[in-house]
């Protein structure tokens, strides 16, 4: 765009940007990331306005501005910022684009030594704007079973430790993901082209290959580093059309048809496996923040479940995680191979024990029908208990707040030199291989299984594995916690956007959103509106001067015309912005009447406390957790208010 005056370099990089003025000086560039040297005197950027973000080249005598990224104070703009806040920089060091050069110069994708499966119809499955395709499959029917191919990206294989890349990456930790803006682990050369399974190019790879049962389950395993390439980019949604409507779907007749159509039967086989071994399955909804308009002007948030050809997909690539675990934590391959696992505990039984007495608590401040509401654990597992409950019409509400109350209970998994079961999966050793250039994990933990397969490239050059390993945990621990709190900086930008241009309108003329009671802690009530599928807080100090929340958490007692129960359906509408606190006040317009016994009743929390029945305590034995006596049906016990 514009090219300051200078001679040229002897050295130079390149930087992110931002226009800055001060007390309406002249605009200035200033770098927007985290820059290692000396910034150039001559550092001003003709046709660029405040706030604007561009990538620029820094010279010692200069700067030239290349591309122009962001215009002031569009979302993207915003994006831009929230990443630099973060510490995440989608430029990379000139050492590190050198080495991605020389990688895409001689990309020995001919290696002799790789399996030729070039002739198998794989697939990627993906969303539709993804670009890093790390995972393909090919799925064929054996005599008895199946026979499932699941290809990764070999990224191990360009990011080594001791190079450029490989250093950044572990700086990284991850590829973090912001609405229109994707802050990459690797370079988009290597993440987006050279090491992606794009369609029509042949690609190496890491290939497990898995021989399952009529049952879909694992028979035998193993791992081959393999040469293939993909015949087509899908899309979870145009294979759902594939399965839901075959007359309108293009997929119908290709090579790899019969492919998917055995994805949607292992897949099931896979899920009915799951729940076969009492693994709580939570229905997540996706909310997806996008930009929109020209530049990505503004946000726009996006709600919906799930659909059945994700959670297909997902169950291969479980499967294969815990495979892949199983091969490492083998006794004869600890004495050179240093594992990463990522573990996730299963709730302690008193937390277990206490929802259990605040689900009956809960059932009687309802009405609700105890054989039917009720959760004793000595009979049914958490997993059987949520699976089994009525959700037809406004009954979802109550499904949805009660997985709530029980997703509540989970630790957070983490990554561990240790190979701890796996509570979320069900698995008693469980590694992440199926992400290998989104996380550091994935390249080291595809190193280690190389190692094992006899095919060790390259040495470390300067640290042993055994170091290496803790710096790779750390960093996929902490960049966990970063996607985290990007996510959460994201949503409230969000949030701030679609209640401000609300607060511009008269307080009568508000649009009321209507949510589900999500749950109760203190002095706040946590809603959950239907559309967009966001989450709100209801401070008891803004409903009124006496609104209070009973002490086991299930009701708000005071404040409203009847009290305001775990799982009821609300009406909500902003009422202000309390600058002080820097945070949104809401007020509930009304709390709808539903069919009778799904809202909450007038009682006392002493009330129902007196006259519960707590069968999980009585002389047949104490409670079990999770898993339910196998001569029990669900459902069969019951609790009374009476």
């Amino acid at each position: 765009m514009s090219d300051l005056p200078g001679a040229e370099p002897k050295a130079e990089t390149f930087v992110l940007v931002e226009v800055v003025s001060d007390h309406g000086a002249e605009p200035t560039i200033e770098p927007l990331c985290d820059f290692d040297g000396e910034w150039p005197a001559t550092n001003r950027a003709p046709g660029l306005g405040v706030g604007d973000i561009a990538k620029a080249r820094v010279r010692r005598e200069g700067i030239v501005i290349e591309t122009l990224l962001a215009r002031g104070e569009t979302a993207l703009a915003k994006m831009y910022r929230l990443a630099a806040q973060h510490g995440l920089n989608p430029l990379f060091p000139v050492d590190v684009m050198r080495e991605t050069k020389g990688h895409c110069d001689a990309p020995r994708i001919d290696d002799p030594r790789l399996l030729d499966l070039t002739a198998l119809p794989f697939v990627t499955i993906d969303y539709e704007s993804s670009r890093d395709l790390d995972q393909a499959l090919y799925i064929e029917a054996l005599p008895k079973g199946f026979s499932v191919h699941y290809a990764l990206a070999d990224a191990s294989f360009y990011v080594r430790p001791g190079s450029a890349l490989f250093r950044e990456a572990l700086l990284r930790g991850a590829s973090y993901y912001l609405p229109g803006l994707c802050v990459p682990m690797l370079p988009t050369e290597l993440s987006e082209g050279l090491i992606s399974l794009n369609p029509g190019v042949d690609r190496r790879s890491l290939v497990f290959r898995l021989e399952l049962d009529d049952a879909a389950r694992p028979v035998r395993t193993d791992v081959v580093r393999a040469r293939i390439r993909s015949r087509a980019k899908l899309t979870y949604e145009g294979v759902q059309q594939l399965f839901d409507d075959p007359t309108s779907s293009p997929l119908v007749g290709r090579e790899f048809t019969p492919s998917l159509e055995l994805l949607r039967t292992v897949g099931v086989k896979r899920i009915s496996a799951v729940e076969a071994a009492n693994v709580v399955r939570f229905h997540r909804i996706n909310v997806e923040v996008q930009l929109v308009g020209t530049g990505g002007l503004a946000f726009e948030m996006v709600g919906e479940s799930r659909n059945a050809v994700e959670q297909y997909n997902e169950q291969i690539s479980l499967l294969c995680n815990a495979q892949g675990a199983e091969l490492l934590d083998r006794e004869e391959a600890a004495p050179f191979l240093q594992p990463i696992f990522r573990v996730h505990p299963a709730p302690e039984h008193a937390a277990l024990e206490k929802l259990a007495r605040k689900i009956e608590e809960w059932v009687c401040w309802k009405g609700l029908e105890p054989a039917v509401w009720v959760w004793e654990p000595r009979r049914e597992s958490l997993a059987e208990y949520l699976r089994r409950l009525p959700s037809d019409g406004e009954l979802h509400r109550l499904v949805r707040a009660l997985s709530r109350q029980a997703m509540l209970l989970n630790h957070p998994s983490r990554y561990s030199s240790q190979p701890d079961p796996h509570f979320g999966v069900g698995v008693p050793a469980y590694s992440r291989f199926s992400a290998p250039m989104r996380e550091i994990v994935g390249i080291f933990t595809h190193k280690e299984l190389i190692e094992l397969l006899g095919a060790r490239d390259a040495p470390l050059a300067a640290l042993d594995d055994e170091e290496l390993r803790e710096q790779v945990i750390a960093a996929g621990n902490r960049s966990k916690h970063t996607q985290s709190r990007i996510t959460k900086a994201t949503n409230e930008l969000v949030l701030d956007a679609m209640f401000a241009a609300e607060l511009e309108q008269p307080r009568h003329e508000r649009p009321i959103r209507r949510g589900t009671v999500m749950g109760l802690r203190q002095h706040k009530l946590y809603v959950l509106f239907d559309d967009p599928p966001i989450e709100i807080k209801l401070y008891t100090f803004d409903l009124g001067p006496h609104a209070r929340i009973d002490p086991l958490e299930i009701a708000l007692v005071e404040g409203t015309a009847s009290p305001i129960c775990l799982g009821d359906r609300v009406d909500v509408r902003l009422k202000a912005y309390e600058n002080r606190r820097r945070r949104w006040v809401f007020e509930v317009v009304a709390t709808l009447e539903v069919d009778e016994g799904q809202r909450c009743a007038s009682r006392s929390p002493s009330s129902c406390s007196s006259r519960s029945r707590r069968r999980w305590r009585s002389p047949r034995g104490p409670s079990r957790f999770p898993t339910p006596s196998p001569s029990s049906s669900p459902g069969s016990g019951s609790a009374s208010c009476r």
